[in-house]
């Protein structure tokens, strides 16, 4: 588990302000027909907490935020062997409600929406 900084707060027990569970690009309905491009998890895995996509388990291991921006740095296995270490900037807009604002694993990609699924 990572440990929350001062001014951080957490619904539930993870480090950031969001409800467990699949997200999907917001605006893809139903979420049950979403692909996986528009797919990403927030959930806890066996090493702790992550935003992971499909074919990846990632474990967030350092979150620091400004408001309700959040600086989070992770650790991955992609595809069952790559270990990757991406900063994610996300803001969260509810704890339904997300964007990655930026990702370093794809520095050029525009900002992306994401709302929470229920299965």
């Amino acid at each position: 588990m990572v440990a929350l900084g001062a001014g951080q707060t957490a619904r539930g027990d993870g480090p950031l302000p969001l409800k467990q569970g699949t997200y999907v690009t917001e605006g893809v309905l139903p979420c049950a027909r979403a692909g996986n491009a528009h797919r990403i998890y927030y959930e806890d895995l066996e090493e702790g907490f992550g935003l992971s996509w499909p074919h990846s388990a990632c474990t967030i291991t350092q979150v620091r935020n400004k408001g309700n921006v959040y600086y989070v740095t992770q650790q991955g296995i992609f595809k069952g062997v790559k270990v990757v270490t991406s900063h994610l900037t996300i803001s969260v807009k509810s704890e339904t409600s997300f964007s990655i604002l930026y990702d370093s694993l794809e520095p050029k990609k525009k900002e992306r929406a994401y709302c929470w699924c229920q299965d």
